[in-house]
Order: C-alpha cells, then sequence, then structure tokens
C-alpha cells in the first residue's frame, strides 16, 4: 500500500495481525510504521535499510553490524 493512501486506508488493515513494512531505503517504511504505531498497531516491523540494504548485505555483514529488521 503507498504510504500516501495509508492514513485512509487504515480500517482494511487488521490490528491483531502482524504487519511487516518494507521500502527502497527504509524512510518510507519508517514513516509507515511511525504511522501505524500512532494509530494503535502493535506488532509492526520496518526493514531498517530498506530492500537495497537487505539485498547488498552478505549475512555476515548483518550479523557484525547487527544491522535490525
Amino acid at each position: 500500500m503507498p504510504i500516501d493512501e495509508l492514513r485512509n486506508r487504515l480500517d482494511e488493515i487488521p490490528k491483531e495481525k502482524n504487519i511487516f513494512i518494507c521500502c527502497e531505503a527504509g524512510t518510507r517504511g519508517y514513516l509507515a510504521q511511525r504511522i501505524l504505531t500512532q494509530n494503535g498497531f502493535n506488532k509492526v516491523w520496518n526493514l531498517s535499510g530498506g530492500y537495497t540494504l537487505w539485498e547488498n548485505c552478505t549475512k555476515e555483514t548483518l550479523l557484525n553490524n547487527k544491522i535490525t529488521i
């Protein structure tokens, strides 16, 4: 769901479900996570750094730098 539509479509998202957010660089994902948590969603996770960072990292890099999901 595009972030510009998120606030208007919150009623479509079940609050009791796990919600995983991913964007290209992590910024929009972070903003989406904030919008959701500020509206009562408690099970929300954002892929820090976005899928670009994830694609460019090796398992060793992820473990050594403690990059969080």
